[in-house]
C-alpha cells in the first residue's frame, strides 16, 4: 500500500469499519511497486468491467451485516446491481472471484484467473482496495504464461451523487 494512505485501525480481529457509501469510479492506483500512481477504475477492481463509453459515474456500496453480503450498485448509465459473499479479517472485507476455461483470442485460452479482492476504509473516508489477481493463459502451441499482479488503490466518496 503506498505509504501516504493509512487505514482505519480496527477496533478487533473480526470487527470491519463501516464502508457503506457512495464512490468515485475513477481514482488513483499502484499497479506495481516502484511506479507512480496511475488512474484506475472501480468498477474494474471489483470485477465488473463496464466499456468506457458507458462507464458509470459511481458505485454505492452497502453491507448487509445479517448475512454478510456486500451489496454493489453501480449508477448512471448502466444502473445495475452485484452482490458479494464477504468475510470480515483484520479490518478488511474480503472476497473473492475465480474463472476457468476461457477461449480469449487469438488462439489463446485462460486456463483460470483468481481474484482476491480485499476493501478498506481509509482515514479520510475513501475507499482503499487491495487486489491480488493470479492468472495462468496457454496458448494452441502448448505455450504456458503465468501471472501474478498486486494491486492498491483508492476511492474518494463522491460528492455529487447524494
Amino acid at each position: 500500500m503506498p505509504g501516504a494512505w493509512s487505514v482505519v485501525v480496527p477496533l478487533g480481529p473480526n470487527v470491519c469499519p463501516s464502508i457503506d457509501g457512495d464512490y468515485q469510479i475513477l481514482g488513483m492506483g499502484k499497479l506495481e511497486k516502484g511506479l507512480s500512481l496511475t488512474q484506475t477504475r472501480l468498477d474494474v477492481a471489483l470485477g465488473y468491467t463496464f466499456p468506457s463509453d458507458g462507464m458509470p459515474k459511481h458505485v454505492s456500496i452497502s453491507m448487509e451485516e445479517g448475512n454478510s453480503i456486500l451489496n454493489f450498485k453501480f449508477g448512471d448509465p448502466v444502473n445495475q446491481s452485484f452482490s458479494e459473499p464477504a468475510s470480515c479479517d483484520d479490518g478488511w472485507y474480503a472476497f473473492g472471484q475465480q474463472q476457468t476455461d476461457q477461449y480469449v483470442g487469438d488462439g489463446a485460452n485462460l486456463d483460470y484467473s483468481l481474484r482476491k479482492i480485499r476493501l478498506g476504509k481509509a482515514v479520510d473516508g475513501s475507499l482503499i482496495v487491495h487486489l491480488l489477481l493470479e492468472a495462468q493463459f496457454s496458448s494452441f502451441a502448448v505455450l504456458k504464461s503465468h501471472e501474478v499482479r498486486e494491486i492498491w488503490s483508492r476511492y474518494e466518496k463522491s460528492v455529487t451523487h447524494k
